[in-house]
């Protein structure tokens, strides 16, 4: 019985792309209605009734639509498609190869596993969002997103175009990134936050402003 069901994996990327092998699947950053299917085969001569079919090893930033699935009866000699959807949120980290391990079992306790890996690509754009809450007091969330790996140097400026504080000046991963920042010491007002990201020699990649009030 255990050499009876063969299992293939294909991975659909927002129904444009088949990927077969090892090679990680490439995930575009933030997007929705990706697709995996399963084929699952009985190449033995008897049926085979109440399989489960579910993913382990899911990252936090994956949600996986259903967790599992069942298929009643598999024919002998017949393949059946059991197919997941899933997202990738935000958070979930760029160019990091994630292993996810999916699982055909019986009721008896016969299982067989196939490992895939997958790779969430970067943004495609610099971003920089407004920050939020808007007025705020005492402190707001700045998010932004890289295209690539950069320096990055958010700095907040007054009317007069002083800088107050620059609460990042590193360097910084491709993805999306959120920074809180506390005004307690500051008077209410209007303020400008500027972020600018440049490469390791020092090439603009990016820069922009918004504008956000301080209000007691």
């Amino acid at each position: 019985m255990n050499r009876a069901i063969s299992f293939a994996i294909f991975l659909s990327i927002i129904l444009t792309i088949s990927c077969y092998g090892q090679t990680p699947y490439k995930i575009p950053f933030g997007s929705s209605k990706n697709t995996i299917e399963l084929t699952v085969a009985n190449e033995s001569a008897q049926s085979v009734s109440s399989l489960t079919i579910s993913g382990s090893s899911i990252p936090s930033w994956m949600k996986l639509n259903p967790a599992q699935q069942q298929l009643s009866v598999l024919v002998s000699k017949k393949e059946q498609i059991a197919r997941f959807s899933f997202s990738v949120n935000k958070y979930a980290p760029v160019k990091k190869s994630e292993k996810i391990v999916f699982a055909v079992t019986t009721p008896s306790g016969d299982k067989w596993t196939k490992e895939i890996t997958i790779q969430v690509e970067a943004p495609d754009r610099f971003e920089l969002f407004q920050n939020f809450p808007n007025p705020f007091n005492p402190s707001t969330k700045f998010a932004y997103m890289l295209k690539e790996d950069s320096h990055v140097l958010l700095s907040i400026y007054n009317i007069l175009g002083q800088e107050i504080d620059h609460p990042i000046d590193e360097d910084q991963v491709a993805g999306y990134h959120e920074k809180e920042w506390n005004a307690g010491n500051v008077a209410s007002s209007v303020y400008f936050i500027r972020i600018s990201a440049t490469d390791k020699n020092g090439k603009d990649l990016f820069h922009d402003i918004k504008k956000m009030m301080v209000m007691r």
